[in-house]
């Protein structure tokens, strides 16, 4: 059995680690298999998320911030000059 679970919090829910009394990452992060993090998981302040999909959530939240959408969107623009009439 694997010592510790990786989760991130519910969606409106902010949960503090009891150890350092930061809040829960909102991408997720690794605690341990505590009866505190198992209790949050049955009472529903925090989801369990897979390595996979943790991966493929933070890259599609680095893939949609504004300042790479722009860059994506004038790179795949070609650039037009007036005088190509």
């Amino acid at each position: 059995m694997n010592d510790e679970i990786f989760i991130k919090p519910a969606p409106g829910c902010a949960v503090r680690d009891p150890v350092t009394m930061a809040l829960l990452a909102e991408h997720g992060e690794q605690k341990p298999r505590s009866p505190y993090w198992l209790r949050r998981l049955r009472l529903g302040d925090v989801v369990y998320v897979s390595q996979e999909n943790s991966a493929t959530e933070e890259a599609d939240a680095n893939a949609a911030t504004p300042e790479s959408a722009g860059k994506r969107r004038a790179q795949s623009q070609p650039t037009q000059s007036g005088d190509e009439q």
